[in-house]
């Protein structure tokens, strides 16, 4: 019942626990692992600065390690503006405008995830074409959905129905037979695409950039920055939504608007 994915009658696997050294135990699962071809692959991320204070050149250092996969089509690619003098260089993501790590003439920055919780489920009371909120029916809104498929002569059609807590995702879960269950995630609500990235030409500054990166919106990301100046700085950036009710990890009653998102969390209250 918690995990809608797990088919249904699937066996139920437990094991003993384990009393003896961690360290062997680890060994050996690494090496069944790598004798079938399953090495252990890079989880997480990692960015870090160090300033100009404690450097041998009194200029800051800044590594980052989004660690992300290899795929196709790439997750990253590589872009260079340069115009009077100025340059912004770094990685971009397909379909997002400018440069959304790098560095220019005066400023370097870098991302990691945050693994921010920007995802709710809601159970809906649905009949028909409504749904139950706060004692009042609602009309629910169909959004058909046209997705281009190499060679199809047709495209997909899909016809998604949507609460104002988000899609009905029931189908994607492999939920069918269960509850109608909505999927209110951060991202489905604001453009990940803001104004600031076309601006990270001109910036000059640590402080400067953390401002001009108060637009985004997602991914939650951990900012690490170093400027030319000998200055360092962690900004944590994107949307994290306010919770009325607390954040249980279990889905919540859709109807009864007990657990409404109340907007985000201010720019100036994230670390």
């Amino acid at each position: 019942r918690l995990d809608p994915v797990s088919p249904a009658g699937n066996p139920v696997v437990t094991q003993e626990s384990w009393n003896g050294e961690g360290m062997p135990l680890v060994e050996q699962i690494d090496a069944v692992r790598r004798s079938i071809g399953l090495a252990t692959e890079a989880s997480g991320s990692n960015n870090w600065a160090v300033s100009g204070a404690r450097s041998a050149t009194g200029s800051a250092l800044i590594a980052g390690d989004p660690h992300l996969p290899q795929s196709m089509p790439g997750i990253w690619y590589e872009i260079e503006l340069r115009q009077d003098g100025r340059f912004v260089r770094g990685a971009s993501m397909p379909g997002m405008p400018g440069v959304y790590m790098g560095q220019n003439n005066d400023v370097c920055w870098t991302f990691t995830n945050v693994m921010a919780d920007v995802q709710d489920l809601f159970v809906e009371r649905i009949e028909g074409d409504r749904y139950l909120f706060e004692n009042e029916w609602r009309p629910l809104q169909t959004v058909r959905e046209e997705i281009v498929v190499k060679g199809r002569e047709e495209p997909v059609v899909l016809d998604v129905r949507r609460t104002h807590h988000g899609p009905i995702v029931n189908e994607a879960l492999g939920a069918d037979r269960g509850e109608p269950l909505a999927l209110a995630w951060q991202t489905l609500s604001e453009p990940t695409a803001f104004a600031g990235m076309f601006e990270m030409l001109e910036i000059d500054s640590g402080p400067e950039l953390v401002a001009k990166l108060e637009g985004h919106t997602s991914p939650a990301s951990n900012l690490i920055w170093a400027d030319r100046h000998g200055s360092i700085g962690y900004k944590l950036i994107g949307r994290l939504p306010r919770r009325r009710g607390g954040s249980p990890d279990l889905p919540k009653p859709g109807w009864s608007g007990e657990f409404e998102w109340e907007g985000p969390v201010p720019y100036e209250e994230l670390p």
